[in-house]
C-alpha cells in the first residue's frame, strides 16, 4: 500500500508483486481546469498534461496557477498526489 501524508491510500498492488513505479514530475503548474480532473505542469523540458485522482483535486484548491509544485503520478500516469515545492 502506498499511503500519503495525510494517511490517504493513494495505490495499492498486489503482494509479491512488483509495482511498475511512481513517478515524480516538478514544475509550474501552468493550468487547473475547474473541475480538478486535469492539470499542467510546465518545467524546462516540456509542458505535461495529467488526470487527476479525484481524491487529490482538492488539494489544488490551496495552489495557485504559477505556483512551482511537484506531482506524483502511478503506473496510469495519473496524478495521486501534490504539493507546492519548498
Amino acid at each position: 500500500m502506498v499511503i500519503d501524508e495525510s494517511n490517504l491510500l493513494i495505490d495499492l498492488h498486489r503482494k509479491g508483486l512488483e509495482p511498475a513505479g511512481h513517478r515524480l514530475v516538478a514544475g509550474k503548474l501552468t493550468y487547473a481546469d475547474p473541475f480538478w480532473e486535469v492539470i499542467e505542469i510546465t518545467n524546462a523540458e516540456e509542458k505535461h498534461t495529467f488526470a487527476m485522482d479525484e481524491a487529490v483535486g482538492s488539494k489544488l484548491s490551496m495552489l495557485k496557477e504559477g505556483k512551482l509544485v511537484w506531482a506524483e503520478l502511478n503506473e496510469d500516469n495519473m496524478v495521486v498526489d501534490i504539493a507546492p515545492t519548498r
